[in-house]
């Protein structure tokens, strides 16, 4: 018997049209409908054209992309901007879960508090956005925070709740939270044996088994992501990582030189090497291999920072300001970056760089000691020069 196809109005709410606001592009580059069909004329002619149509007002109104993209960029104000985001009820809850998961990289000091309440909020996608930003929690202060969505109504929420609690010590859990803890952990593992043909799967199962000291079922678990989908980088650094952890080096070198044979072109696998061979005492190896994670993700900040951290330690100063000051001014809230410039100018002499980056590092992270250690100090060694 033939079956009829009846075109229907999807209940869930996944689409939506929205009037372009390419103002929006020239502030943080998102893409608008406008220029999409435009491609030969720039934004600002798109936004123009908005104005003319729709006035200013449009234009002028904040939109919750500005804070996000400030949050992902570490500029400074970022986590008041997060905060505000996530306490406006009015927007969509992915919109405010996805301002929650940010806020732990970007933190304040009422940070831990807001978070608290995100945890409590009564949409799962904000509790499961907030419950990412405790990732950067530390562990003592995270457990009675995280602890009560164990036995959350949703799913997603209580595995990834487990997820963050896997190493918790016994003794400080109650021996309900020990129960609930156990179940959502096996909850998490069926989940993802659901899926066991796929390598992401196996990776997270790999993952966890690694965290809980399970180095056996840990290396069969990344040994079957590659099995299924050798092309998959990140299971070849997982357990690499699993065989650093456990001082087997030599194997986890194989590892990552089969991973990049398969995946020449993976980030990673290149950055993990390079790593590597800096624990092993191989600089100049080390140096290709951070140089080419570089030139494949120039717009990593981490591996830039880490490649230049390497090119200074070898006397190569000059090139790892170059490759600092680039990577600077693509993420201008970047911590580490910022602070390795302060430090590298110091040592060469400049101290208005180094006071500038310094002072610069100090309005993004106030409550950092170390930050304002280190600019008294440049100013410090400047006046005495």
């Amino acid at each position: 018997m033939p079956t009829t196809n009846f075109m229907v109005v999807d209940a869930r709410h996944d689409h939506s049209i929205r009037i372009p606001r390419p103002d929006l592009t020239l502030k943080i580059g998102t893409p608008n409908a406008c220029s999409k069909c435009h491609a030969e004329s720039p934004p600002q002619w798109a936004a123009d054209w908005a104005v003319k149509w729709w006035g200013s007002e449009k234009s002028s109104q904040p939109h919750y992309g500005e804070a996000i993209q400030a949050g992902r960029a570490g500029l400074p104000g970022a986590e008041q901007a997060l905060s505000a985001l996530l306490n406006d009820a009015t927007k969509p809850a992915i919109v405010r879960a996805t301002a929650a998961s940010l806020i732990g990289t970007n933190p304040a000091p009422d940070s831990l508090s807001t978070l608290q309440q995100a945890l409590k909020e009564s949409d799962p996608l904000v509790r499961e956005g907030a419950l990412t930003a405790m990732e950067e929690v530390a562990p003592q202060a995270r457990l009675p925070l995280v602890a009560p969505l164990l036995t959350d109504p949703m799913l997603a929420v209580r595995i990834q709740a487990a997820r963050l609690l896997a190493t918790a010590p016994a003794d400080r859990l109650t021996q309900e939270q020990r129960s609930a803890l156990a179940s959502a952990l096996a909850e998490f593992r069926r989940t993802q044996e659901f899926n066991a043909d796929r390598p992401e799967s196996q990776l997270n199962l790999g993952s966890l088994e690694a965290e809980l000291g399970q180095v056996a079922e840990a290396e069969q678990a990344y040994r079957t992501a590659i099995r299924l989908a050798p092309g998959f980088a990140p299971a070849y650094a997982n357990l690499a990582d699993l065989y650093r952890s456990t001082n087997r080096e030599m194997e986890g070198e194989v590892v990552l030189r089969e991973g990049i044979k398969e995946a020449p072109a993976a980030p990673a696998l290149h950055y993990s090497l390079g790593l590597l061979l800096i624990r092993e005492k191989r600089t100049p190896e080390a140096l290709k291999q951070l140089s080419e994670a570089v030139k494949l993700a120039p717009d990593d900040a981490r591996f830039t920072y880490v490649y230049a951290v390497a090119l200074e330690s070898v006397g190569r100063m000059d090139q790892a300001l170059s490759n600092l000051e680039s990577a600077h001014k693509a993420h201008p809230g970047n911590r580490d970056i910022l602070a390795a410039l302060a430090n590298f100018n110091e040592k060469k002499g400049n101290f208005t760089a180094a006071a500038q980056y310094a002072e610069k590092l100090v309005a993004l992270s106030p409550n950092d000691p170390g930050a304002y250690q280190l600019l008294q100090r440049i100013q410090s060694r400047s006046s005495s020069k």
